[in-house]
């Protein structure tokens, strides 16, 4: 093939390559999944955001106040998971389960047995068909996390820990942030 054959062929075809090229660009910058996550009112030592034991570390409960907004240009996101995950190992750390679907219904949840939060300010419940965001929109609330492992004792200051938070999509993509949590004890009930 000539270089005059090769011109005439590219010319007739760079205005479809052009356009297909453009198309998938916009495809994917409008499928682009984006989730901010943001920790409230971290300045100072909270009862919202902490890591609380309960004496004699049979139990911890995590407690954080945070702000999920959907930030993709297009497309939607639908919350399936939510985890703390602390500096130390706990294989049985997990989201407290919403209080409407156990054996006894009630309209808190139970962190600690000295502690119940109204179920509208809390997020954990807000899964699946409840936590589904278009662009733009946005969670907030208290994430509610309890833990079986003791909080290590070189951690037991009275500096916040920092930790990660993890919100999973149905399509399995992890978004993550870090998130500090204040040391606190509590006294058995």
């Amino acid at each position: 093939m000539s270089w005059s054959g090769l011109y005439t062929v590219l010319k007739d075809f760079a205005l479809p390559i052009a356009a297909l090229i453009w198309s998938i660009t916009v495809w994917i910058r409008d499928n682009i999944r984006k989730l901010s996550i943001t920790q409230e009112d971290i300045k100072m030592f909270s009862v919202i955001n902490q890591v609380t034991e309960v004496e004699g570390g049979y139990a911890t409960a995590f407690t954080t106040v945070l702000v999920i907004t959907n930030d993709s240009p297009k497309a939607n996101i639908v919350i399936a998971k939510y985890e703390i995950r602390p500096p130390w190992k706990d294989k049985e750390i997990e989201a407290l389960d919403d209080p409407k679907e156990g054996r006894r219904e009630s309209d808190n949840y139970p962190p600690n047995p000295l502690v119940e939060w109204p179920r509208d300010g809390v997020i954990n419940h807000l899964r699946y068909q409840h936590g589904k965001l278009a662009p733009g929109d946005t969670i907030r609330g208290m994430l509610l996390v309890r833990g079986l492992k003791p909080i290590p004792d070189d951690l037991k200051t009275a500096k916040p820990i920092e930790m990660l938070v993890v919100i999973t999509d149905t399509r399995q993509k992890e978004y993550r942030q870090k998130l500090w949590l204040w040391p606190a004890m509590m006294p058995k009930a």
